[in-house]
Parts: structure tokens; sequence; C-alpha cells
């Protein structure tokens, strides 16, 4: 069955490729994605992260494609089979109330009285995974062939969904992640988190604390509801619902900063609204680490929102970036010229090639002007290959993280058409910070190097011919500004 699909997926994909349709990339976009949801369960899966990862979704998508987040095709689960201990229950709702690409989950009460949520893993992705991901791995070569210029973020895509699949299907590590923030947000105010019933738990099957809230997917998905999200969630819940997404940003940045763990999947599916301004976090399959350096991610966001504030000047957001994304660069950098004078002047450099492309590039100056600055910085950095920039894996996972946020504030933005883009990221931003003055911050940032001042100059070596010989006029400007 997959094999003719993969068959029909050429066909439609070369039916495009030979037509004289205008803008062609949208037709492979819509393709590929019916094609994943058609197959469901983990293909689906991989259209969420596609979803939220880039700008896959943007110039076609309307509120109803986000409703992969919410409505997944119903797999049978003989619950009998796979439900231990069911004599601890006094009730149990044989169809499932949220169908997920991974899981599916079930209400239930406990004799307790306890209302629960029982989260079980699909058996067809216990079963099936390796041979899914084989199919998805062909599709994403499959694709390369028609539209090259985003074959490279869906491939990056795919090599971060499949390390993500172990996770999220090794549920012995999601309990204790749920466990980990449940006991981080035990007395706090605005974030929910449900209780795990770990004794009824297995390498399949997660019981939790049922969370009766209004999850945001459904209310993004809900095309013929003529008012606001805004004015829905005031009218059904009594809550300001953009106090709650900033809440969730805000927390996001700051588990960042002060904790150990950073909620790693906040996509509208797992946000749950509630009454009192309060948001539960639900599904716990992937979590970051905190960054190499709290402090430094600390400058870093900083510098991000006196950018978001009206500063046009960069360095700051360039430098702290380097030191945040970067830090074995920097340091071996100033291991060898002795001062941090490199990195500063690196850093001028890029500022003022960031300056000049939102001078002559409307669509630059569009996207700084409403507020995507780091979409701007990433795209920059992408355009400059030359400096052959790579980012430490663990503060990765984290700005995927932020990505997946950012991305929520973006298709929430486009759906409500309030251009409120800037004002909750500032929002979230001075949440975390005004948290952090208060409560302080590790100095954790190291200014030493495992790289002694050969191995730097080494380093310092390769960076500088790789600019010489991918871009002259730029290798011309930093000699002019460092070696001079």
């Amino acid at each position: 069955m997959r094999k003719l699909k993969l068959y029909k997926l050429l066909l439609s994909l070369s039916k495009i490729y030979f037509s004289r349709t205008y803008n062609k990339n949208i037709e492979y976009k819509k393709l590929l994605y019916k094609t994943f949801r058609d197959l469901g369960g983990v293909y689906v899966k991989f259209l969420q992260i596609l979803s939220v990862s880039h700008s896959f979704m943007n110039g076609w998508a309307t509120p109803r494609e986000y409703e992969i987040f919410n409505k997944v095709d119903e797999e049978f689960i003989d619950l009998k089979r796979y439900l231990p201990q069911q004599e601890m229950y006094s009730s149990i709702k044989t169809k499932p109330f949220a169908t997920g690409s991974f899981a599916q989950v079930y209400h239930a009460k406990l004799k307790s009285g306890q209302q629960v949520a029982i989260k079980i893993l699909r058996p067809s992705v216990y079963n099936n995974l390796k041979k899914d991901l084989k199919v998805i791995k062909r599709i994403v070569n499959l694709s390369r062939h028609f539209i090259p210029n985003i074959f490279l973020d869906i491939k990056k895509t795919f090599e971060e969904f499949s390390k993500n699949c172990i996770l999220e299907t090794d549920y012995k590590n999601e309990i204790a992640n749920a466990e980990y923030f449940y006991s981080y947000y035990q007395d706090n105010k605005n974030i929910v988190i449900p209780k795990t019933y770990k004794n009824l738990c297995t390498d399949y099957l997660i019981v939790q604390e049922y969370i009766n809230g209004i999850p945001l997917a459904n209310l993004i998905s809900d095309v013929n509801n003529q008012k606001s999200i805004s004015e829905r969630v005031k009218e059904s819940i009594g809550s300001d619902f953009w106090k709650q997404i900033i809440i969730v940003g805000g927390e996001a940045l700051k588990t960042a900063m002060t904790a150990e763990f950073t909620y790693g999947d906040p996509h509208p599916g797992n946000i749950i609204l509630l009454p009192n301004d309060q948001v539960a976090l639900i599904d716990f399959g992937l979590v970051a680490r905190k960054p190499v350096s709290q402090e430094a991610f600390y400058l870093w966001v900083q510098s991000y929102s006196e950018v978001l504030s009206g500063n046009t000047n960069y360095t700051s957001l360039l430098k702290t970036t380097c030191m945040c994304f970067c830090p074995d660069l920097i340091n071996a950098f100033n291991k060898y010229f002795g001062t941090s004078n490199f990195i500063n002047e690196i850093s001028n450099v890029l500022n003022d090639e960031a300056l000049s492309l939102i001078m002559v590039n409307d669509e630059a100056n569009k996207t700084a002007n409403d507020g995507h600055i780091m979409t701007l910085f990433w795209s920059t950095l992408e355009s400059i290959k030359s400096l052959n920039i790579k980012i430490d894996m663990n503060n990765y996972q984290l700005l995927k993280a932020m990505q997946a946020f950012i991305c929520t504030i973006t298709t929430i933005d486009k759906n409500e058409e309030k251009s409120n883009y800037s004002y909750i990221l500032q929002s979230s931003i001075n949440y975390a910070l005004d948290y952090c003055k208060q409560r302080g911050i590790k100095h954790d940032f190291i200014i030493h190097t495992k790289y002694n001042k050969e191995e730097s100059y080494e380093i310092l070596l390769d960076f500088i011919t790789s600019i010489a010989n991918y871009d002259e006029y730029l290798f011309e400007r930093i000699n002019e500004r460092i070696f001079i």
C-alpha cells in the first residue's frame, strides 16, 4: 500500500513539474501535506513538526490545515489487552477523547474518584516505526528533485524527527520528564502540570490527572467561528487569552535561564487554556536541557529585547548569539588574540551586512519591522555560509523549543489579524527578565577553552580561509576591520 502511495506521489510531483502552474512550490507543499496527512500516524507527526519548524505552511495554509494538531484518525485499541490493574478503575470510556499521531488518550475514573487520562502508545507505531521512518526518508529524498530550495529544511527536520521519535516513544523517559515539571511547577499560580500516577503506568501507557480545559489547537482550527480566539476564551472560561500566551513564552524563557530543563514541545495541541488565566502543559516526550551557559542565554535574550524595543544596532545581539550558541568558537578566538576584539569586529561586520540587507530588501525590512528579528538573523547566517558556524547541540534543542513557540504565536497572530507578534514576544521576554532580575542569574559563562593556542590558530585559519574562498567581499571587510 505504501509503495503504491509513493508511486502516486512521484506521478503527482511530475505532473506539477511539467505543468504551467505559476507557483509550483506551493503546489508541491500542498501535495506533500496531503500525502503525509493521508498516511496517518507517524507521518502526521512528521507533518506537525514540519509545520512548526519553518515556513512550510506559509503562503497557502488556512486554519483548516492546522487541524492536524488535534484531529488524527482513530486506531482501534483493545483496552482489556493493554490496560493493567483494571480493578483500580470505576469506569473507562472505550472511545478516545484525543487522538495523536503517536498515542490515543482515553478518559477514565479511578475508584478514588479521581478523573484521569490514559495515554496509550498506538500499536501501529510500536510495531511499524522503523519501517515508517524509512518511507518518510524516501519521500524526503524524492522531494529534493522537485523543491531543492526547501529540501534542506525538510531533510534537517527529518533527521531531527528520527531522533525525537525514539524519545517520544520512550514512556519511561516521558514519565520522568512529567514528574520533573510537576514538581517544578507545584507552587506556581500560572502553570498547571497534570499529576502522573506512576504505579499505573507501563512502557506503553501513561496515566495522568485529567485536565479539563480548552486545547489551543481546537481554537485555531475552528474556522467557522466568526469571533476571535480571545473573545471565545473570555466568554467560555473568563481568561485573558493574550496573557496566557505570554505566560507560556515567558515560562519557556525563564526556565531556560534558571532551571535544568525547559518544556520542549509548545505546539497548539499541547497547550490547554484554563480559567483564572492559568495554562496547562501536556505531553512531556520532548524537553530541552538548560543552555551550556544560562548567563550567556540571559544576555542573548536581553539583547533581543533591546532590538525589539527599537535598537537598530544588532552588534550586541550578534555577539551574544555567538556567546550563547557557539561558546567554543568564541573562546578559541579569544585564546589566540588574548582579547574579545575578534568577535566584536565580526559582529560589527555582520551588523553592517544585516542593516544593508534591510535597506535594499523590502521583504527583509518588513520582517525586521514586524519583530521577526531571529528569522532575519538566521536567514542572514544561512546566506553567509562561509562563516561555517556550528551550533552546540544542547543549545540547538533549546532553540528548536523556542522556535516551536514562535511558530505557534505566528500562527495565532495571522489568524487573529492583530499584528500582536512583537507585543507577545516582548511581553514574554519581560516576564522572564523581570523574574531573573529578582532572583539572579548564575555567572556560568566559561571563559576557558579546551583548545591550546596552536589549535585556536588552526580554527581561526580555517574560519578566515573559508570566508576568503566563499565571499571575497566579506573577507576584505573583515581583513580591513581586524588585521589592518
